[in-house]
């Protein structure tokens, strides 16, 4: 038993230092001043996650400045502290996956008991690196339409993307592809891609393909960085996908789908002139679901994603017309 705890022990604390260092994760830097500009340093700085309620401290240098390093993307609140001054409580402050945000405070003099609350900037322009990307976010993951249901499809939202995807079975891409996939940004190949599932390289060695991919509702957001990312990220010469799943929160969650087609509720060709029954036959089911929630609240959370799929198909769905069949019906 000593063992066994002790083999925990462990497996957690590794779980701590891949955190640490997992690219998934964000920053939250800035700089605290007075009413006058001048900067403070020694100020006391609480960064709070909402969902789950959990802090981390700082406190800023001579030059008035602070850093927050491996938050996980959500939203938080940014607290600043000092003596002779009252507390300033920046809310609403949106972090992505792996984004350096800032969020700088100004405070007022008074009693360190009074609390001064503002929100944050919603600023568009990312000042703090240099690399060039978009964040797909859970709004666009869960109301845009994605047929089969793999989050890389989305990844064609982001500027420079192209799909090259070959719907042919047996082709040459099929080597390539990525759960069906063959994107490619800024003119490089879809081999160069690099996938990072919470911090975790899921790449294939021999073929660069994306290994795993989490359930659609999972997926908290993901961002695809096509250009001038950071070193940390190796040999990828095209681009790079980060990819968080969710977490558990102070509260339960969850939900459940089933998406189901057949060829009684599936339109028909526009050239095909049969009755429905002639159509082969062809049956699809993606079913699944989500639940989340607290086992020590504000410490452990616990998130489970089930999902399955199932499909049966006589023939391909895809058909070709003779174009002297369609002369002799009229057509």
């Amino acid at each position: 038993m000593k063992r066994l705890f002790a083999s925990l022990v462990v497996l957690s604390l590794s779980a701590v230092i891949c955190l640490g260092q997992s690219a998934s994760t964000g920053a939250i830097v800035g700089t605290v001043r007075d009413q006058q500009g001048a900067v403070l340093s020694n100020a006391r700085i609480v960064v709070t996650e909402t969902a789950t309620n959990i802090s981390r401290n700082a406190t800023t240098d001579s030059d008035g400045n602070y850093r927050v390093e491996a938050l996980s993307p959500g939203e938080y609140t940014v607290q600043a502290e000092h003596q002779g001054f009252s507390t300033t409580k920046i809310t609403n402050v949106i972090l992505y996956v792996s984004q350096t945000l800032r969020v700088d405070a100004r405070m007022e003099v008074g009693e360190v008991s009074a609390i001064v609350s503002v929100g944050a900037d919603r600023l568009t322009i990312n000042a703090e690196t240099s690399t060039v990307g978009e964040v797909i976010n859970q709004t666009k993951i869960e109301n845009l339409p994605l047929n089969g249901r793999e989050f890389i499809g989305l990844s064609t939202l982001v500027p420079g993307a192209q799909n090259q995807t070959d719907t042919k079975s047996g082709s040459f891409q099929d080597r390539y592809k990525s759960k069906g996939y063959v994107i490619s940004f800024n003119g490089g190949r879809a081999g160069y891609n690099s996938y990072n599932v919470d911090g975790i390289e899921s790449v294939d060695p021999h073929t660069n393909q994306l290994i795993a991919s989490p359930p659609l509702d999972a997926i908290q957001e993901f961002r695809v960085s096509t250009n001038m990312y950071s070193a940390q990220y190796g040999r990828s010469g095209g681009a790079v996908m980060d990819i968080v799943t969710q977490s558990g929160t102070n509260q339960f969650h969850g939900s459940w789908y089933w998406y189901h087609r057949n060829k009684v509720l599936d339109a028909l060709p526009v050239l095909f002139r049969g009755t429905r029954d002639e159509r082969p036959n062809y049956l699809r089911n993606q079913f699944g679901g989500t639940i989340g929630g607290p086992i020590v609240k504000t410490n452990y959370f616990s998130f489970l994603a089930p999902s399955g799929y199932g499909r049966f198909s006589r023939v391909r769905l895809q058909q070709g017309f003779h174009l002297l069949l369609l002369r002799d019906r009229g057509i």
